[in-house]
């Protein structure tokens, strides 16, 4: 009964945290579909839009900002990207980390945080590496992932 008790707050958290992220992902969507310009052969209908619509769709969450609410705030949009990204990126290390370390000891050894560090570090780079053949397209994922 006690682990029930622990269980089932922590399990509707993460269902209402989950519900929230879909919507947001939802509305994202509609948004971006908002702004896009009609289909070239859409039945003889007129699709009605309330803003106005460019000749192309929106490319990132920050253009998206940009054209519903305005430019001069659109920094906090890229801002959030970055932070979301990093924080990710620092959790997952983390959790590497703690893994590792427990490993270690259950192996016998001991083991630094330096050495935790260029492990998450190899393991990030290797990722990059995964997605990119070229020097040139790292920067350009890394200017993509700036830019949010």
């Amino acid at each position: 009964m006690l682990k029930i008790k622990r269980i089932l707050p922590s399990s509707v958290l993460i269902l209402v945290t989950g519900l929230i992220s879909a919507y947001t992902f939802f509305l994202i969507g509609r948004l971006c579909r908002h702004h896009s310009p009609p289909p070239p052969n859409n039945g003889g209908k007129d699709v009605q839009h309330s803003s106005p619509i460019t000749s192309s769709p929106p490319s990132s969450l920050g253009d998206l900002w940009t054209r519903e609410i305005g430019s001069k705030s659109s920094w906090v949009v890229s801002l959030s990207c970055c932070l979301t990204t990093a924080g990710v990126a620092l959790a997952y290390s983390i959790i590497l980390g703690d893994m590792l370390s427990n490993l270690a000891v259950t192996l016998g050894a001991s083991v630094s945080i330096s050495v935790l560090f260029c492990v998450s570090l190899s393991v990030f780079v290797c990722l990059l590496h995964m997605f990119a053949k070229r020097w040139d397209d790292i920067f350009s994922i890394l200017t993509f992932m700036l830019q949010g």
